[in-house]
């Protein structure tokens, strides 16, 4: 995929791409990233919104998670949370038949959250939104995300970091940190109401 050729070249805010140099006649790689992710954006909403078996078949979920990558890197695009949200919808689709998608939703948010572009409490509305659609139509069972890379630029430089589990169970330990900090700031602003 042409993305995945060309995200050496783009140029990241806190990496260094002095290594990573084309010829000075050659195109930007960053009009050419910056086209692949139009036309894929473009084809990803077209495909889910004129054929039926796009929650059927997994092998183009590709397409939503480099666009939700690169909605995520830039946020000055002025429609960049339809398409990121467009990808967590086209994600809670498949998910429903391959459950190896519910945790990729779940890294995706995981991901906007701790880039405070979107907020904890629309993470949590994804989540449970795409855990309820789902529920009805399968049987629980374990999810095994181990190795499957979201963050995509991160990826580049660290792995581990960039691993689902990862970027899930960071989420998951914040958001359990906030619940219980907000369950004692409400049992000690009752106690205080008891106490007037």
């Amino acid at each position: 995929m042409i993305l995945h050729l060309f995200r050496p070249f783009v140029s990241s805010d806190d990496d260094d791409s002095s290594s990573h140099q084309l010829p000075s006649n050659a195109t930007k790689p960053e009009a050419i990233f910056d086209a692949s992710i139009t036309q894929i954006r473009h084809l990803m909403v077209l495909f889910c919104t004129r054929y039926d078996t796009w929650r059927v078949i997994s092998y183009w979920h590709p397409a939503p998670l480099a666009v939700a990558n690169a909605m995520l890197k830039d946020t000055s695009y002025p429609h960049w949370r339809f398409y990121f949200w467009y990808s967590i919808y086209a994600f809670t689709g498949l998910s429903d038949r391959f459950p190896l998608f519910e945790m990729v939703v779940k890294g995706l948010v995981a991901m906007a959250v701790c880039k405070r572009v979107i907020t904890r409490q629309e993470a949590v509305t994804a989540i449970q939104d795409m855990e309820g659609k789902i529920r009805a139509h399968r049987e629980a069972y374990e999810i095994n995300g181990q190795g499957i890379l979201v963050d995509l630029d991160l990826a580049m430089k660290d792995k581990e970091a960039a691993n689902i589990e990862t970027l899930v169970d960071q989420f998951e330990e914040t958001q359990m940190f906030r619940d219980y900090t907000q369950h004692l700031g409400s049992e000690a602003l009752s106690e205080k109401e008891k106490s007037t």
